[in-house]
Formats: C-alpha cells, structure tokens, sequence
C-alpha cells in the first residue's frame, strides 16, 4: 500500500462523514477539485500546504492523519507478509438519502461514511486467508 493511497482514503472518508461534496472542500481549502479528487484516489502527493488546509477544513489535526494512516500501512504490510490480505468491512451506518444525492454527480463508489468519531482505517479491516 501506497502512502497517497492510504492518505486519500482517509480524506475521502472524513470528508464523506462530515457530509461535505468534493466542491464544497475544494472551495473551503482552496484547492481545485479536480487535484483533491486526484488526491482522494491515490493519484496525486499532497504537499504539506495543501494537506494542512485540506485537514483544517476536515477539522483533522495532522497527527491524527499521519497516525491513522501509518496504522493502515503497517497492517497492510502485516497482512502482506502473513500472506493475507485486507477486507474492508462495510460495519458503518449508510450514508442518508440526501447526501447520497448530492455526491452522486462526483461519481464515487464509497457509500458510507465512518463510525461518529472515527477516522481510523485499520479498524476497518479484518483478516482472512489469500486463496
């Protein structure tokens, strides 16, 4: 796993529990929407300046970024050497009707939205045998 893949998750997640559309983040941080989706999908690095406007909007603390996605890596890495592999449980409460339809036009195929006050993706992952 990538560092820009295991970072754009997270933002992605954080910004979907918080309701918000890619152009509504784009407009509050500054930063185009075309470059934050690209950051979302794991295609761009965001430099330190883009990721701590991003973050202020999200109303993340850098270090709570960086710590939920080393976690993300080191179980990636866990699970790769194991020769397992990662499944993303989908536990969390749906995404409501109306917001869903205000992000459907960013076409995306995440549907929910973390537990209230978690941003953790590690705890979003259970283990299971690579056949």
């Amino acid at each position: 796993m990538l560092l820009r893949d295991a970072l754009g998750d997270l933002l992605r997640r954080a910004r979907l529990a918080r309701g918000l559309t890619l152009r509504q983040l784009s407009d509050a941080a500054a930063v185009s929407v075309a470059y934050l989706s690209e950051l979302e999908r794991g295609r761009k690095e965001a430099s330190s300046e883009i990721l701590a406007a991003v973050c202020a909007v999200l109303d993340l603390s850098l270090a709570e970024v960086f710590h939920d996605v080393g976690d993300a890596i080191e179980t990636a890495e866990l699970l790769e050497s194991s020769g397992r592999e990662a499944v993303v449980l989908d536990l969390r409460p749906r995404i409501p009707a109306d917001v869903r339809a205000d992000l459907a036009h960013e076409r995306t195929d995440a549907v929910s939205a973390p537990m209230p006050g978690s941003t953790s993706l590690a705890s979003d992952v259970s283990v299971r045998s690579a056949a």
